[in-house]
């Protein structure tokens, strides 16, 4: 099934992709939120159903809510805001800023499918339902439900139903929201005054045009390590906001809920952001700590922070953690190796799989035997990882292991680890590689290929093979279905400028200003 799910009702459709085998699965299940998504349908979609495609979103946004909740129920907070959070970037990294939610003009009804009504509008419910609350929200959904059950729906009802379980005008919500476009841009400073004894957090508006958000924010203050949370309202240009404090607070944490759809800049030092990481605890708040300090890993602080981020609570943030390290740099080299050696004998597999990953460029033969014992890891990824980090070691030994995967059923990272040694020591291998992604359909089969062909141009030196791919996988762009095509290669032209500067810094400069003249200028978030 080729859009990967479809929530008929009582009987969902789903794509070959849901079949994994016991390794796969091993890694986690890459089908479940889609289980979730498409379960919650059979309310939001079937029970009740969208008026209009112009209404889409009334579907969509709660399937997206539906598989963040079942995260967040199922694997708790952290795992819950994880998700939301990664679909709320892809939101804001796709520029789709001009598109209202509920948009009653549109060329096709295809358009509508994009990540304004599925990422931006599963961001907005849980913004609302942070505003009122888990039991008045809750209790919402289901008057929602009940006043139109076997029937269609629009956005007013959704609003109507909102206002009769709590009593407040949220015109003012659905209006900005649903019926018009864009997110704030805020710049967002902090200062403290000695003598008054007060802090202040500026925030100033920064987004184009006229239109100003009308914004519920909580602001967390930390004095030493008790918080004191203030709920104010962004409504202006430029709002300044003032707290009694006897000391400099340790840490003004605006949006202390990290709930607001909007693009951020603070202006907090790395004190702050190690303060943030160690006491505000949210997902979040960790996760912008540890990005903060992933740029500055030249300075103590930054090294302070990744050290600690390397150990964090949540599986899935410590190894996001361990996949920003910058191993060029000496300091952090030294500082992580013990970490990372004994991450790398985590039960997490994808903890594992990324302290593998970075102990290999090491290069240092001392690990040669946890690199083969990690080559039988149940975990595809695990033993792809293994196989890449042995690469670095003994190109020999780990071609040798490649031709055994590749008589077997290798997946995954495991299959294209597998697939780009043998490539890079075999041209024609590469050439084959090349030339049977070239020539498979769009679908999903094509996008689990396109990390062999990824890794197949990172490591080979081969100018020629190098172009090839690169241009195969820009040619997705005109493949890819168009609501989904700018989210899709925004992500490839992230991967292309970050591939820039490594080919770039081992030499091979041909490679980099290939890349620099496909791929445009990077216009941020």
């Amino acid at each position: 099934y080729v859009s990967g799910a479809m929530e008929n009702t009582t009987a969902t459709l789903h794509g070959e992709s849901a079949q994994q085998d016991a390794r796969e699965l091993t890694d986690g299940n890459r089908w479940e939120e889609v289980i979730a998504h498409e379960l919650f349908h059979q309310w939001f979609g079937d029970y009740v159903t969208a008026e209009s495609w112009s209404n889409l979103t009334v579907n969509e946004s709660f399937a997206t809510l539906g598989s963040q909740l079942w995260n967040e129920y199922n694997y708790g907070r952290d795992a819950g805001d994880e998700e939301r959070y990664n679909s709320t970037t892809g939101y804001l990294r796709s520029q789709s800023g001009a598109k209202d939610l509920v948009r009653f003009y549109y060329n096709d009804k295809e358009d509508m499918f994009d990540a304004v009504s599925y990422n931006k509008g599963g961001a907005i419910l849980q913004m609302l339902r942070a505003f009122v609350g888990d039991s008045a929200f809750f209790k919402s959904l289901n008057v929602y439900l009940t006043n139109n059950k076997y029937k269609s729906a629009e956005a007013h009802n959704l609003r109507l139903a909102f206002e009769e379980v709590t009593g407040k005008d949220l015109n003012w919500f659905f209006n900005q929201w649903y019926f018009s476009s864009g997110h704030p841009k805020l710049n967002i400073t902090y200062s403290y005054d000695a003598a008054g004894k007060r802090a202040m957090a500026i925030v100033e508006q920064k987004q184009e045009g006229n239109k100003l958000f009308t914004l519920p924010v909580a602001i967390d203050v930390w004095t030493g390590n008790t918080p004191t949370r203030y709920r104010v309202w962004v409504k202006n240009k430029v709002d300044t906001f003032y707290f009694p404090a006897s000391s400099k607070p340790s840490l003004i944490n605006f949006d202390a809920e990290k709930i607001l759809v909007a693009d951020k800049t603070e202006n907090k030092t790395l004190d702050e952001y190690g303060f943030q990481y160690n006491h505000a605890n949210n997902y979040i708040d960790r996760r912008e700590a540890i990005d903060a300090a992933a740029g500055k890993q030249a300075e103590v602080g930054g090294v302070q922070i990744m050290m600690a981020a390397a150990k964090d609570k949540y599986p899935a943030l410590r190894a996001y953690a361990i996949s920003r390290l910058d191993m060029n740099l000496t300091q952090v080299k030294n500082a992580l190796q013990v970490p990372l050696a004994e991450a790398a004998k985590e039960s997490d597999r994808q903890v594992k799989a990324a302290a593998i990953t970075k102990l290999g460029q090491y290069k240092f033969a001392k690990y040669t035997p946890l690199f083969k014992a990690a080559l039988n890891d149940s975990s595809y990824t695990v033993s792809g990882s293994a196989l890449e980090a042995l690469n670095r070691i003994d190109t020999t030994v780990a071609f040798d292991e490649a031709k055994r995967f590749s008589a077997g059923s290798a997946k995954g990272k495991l299959a294209a680890v597998t697939r780009t040694i043998i490539s890079s020591r075999d041209r024609e291998a590469g050439a084959k590689l090349l030339t049977d992604f070239e020539a498979m359909p769009m679908g999903q089969p094509k996008f689990q290929a396109l990390g062999g062909v990824f890794e197949l141009i990172a490591s080979t030196s081969d100018l020629t093979l190098f172009k090839r791919g690169v241009d195969a996988i820009l040619a997705l762009g005109a493949a890819i279905p168009e609501n989904f095509r700018e989210q899709a290669m925004t992500q490839i032209y992230t991967a292309f400028r970050e591939m820039s500067k490594e080919k770039a810094s081992n030499g091979l400069k041909d490679q980099a200003a290939y890349l620099d003249s496909k791929v445009p200028k990077d216009k941020g978030l």
